[in-house]
């Protein structure tokens, strides 16, 4: 990839979860901050789900445009490592509603 792409598609990338994270803090102060009734918690609970995928997104694409791709994931072992909770979570829970 050239240098110049991959340059742009970062800083785009930081730019878009600037935004998603903005909009998780709007949901965190709206679901602890004000009372909500079922539908608007679902809701909620949604965006939630969507944030944490976005950001699940954004740590492949970064992944992916690494020059040097192990010294980025021991820099982000921790972020890892509770990436694979919320898999492990989402998957008990899949299994344990069916």
């Amino acid at each position: 990839m050239a240098e110049g792409v991959r340059e742009r598609t970062l800083k785009w990338l930081s730019r878009v979860m600037f935004l998603v994270a903005g909009i998780a803090a709007f949901s965190l102060i709206a679901q602890y901050g004000f009372y909500l009734n079922e539908s608007e918690q679902r809701v909620l609970s949604m965006v939630d789900l969507a944030i944490v995928a976005v950001f699940m997104l954004d740590g492949v694409l970064r992944f992916a445009l690494s020059r040097r791709k192990g010294a980025y994931l021991r820099a982000r072992w921790p972020s890892l490592g509770i990436v694979g909770l919320i898999v492990a979570q989402l998957v008990v829970v899949t299994l344990l509603r069916d």
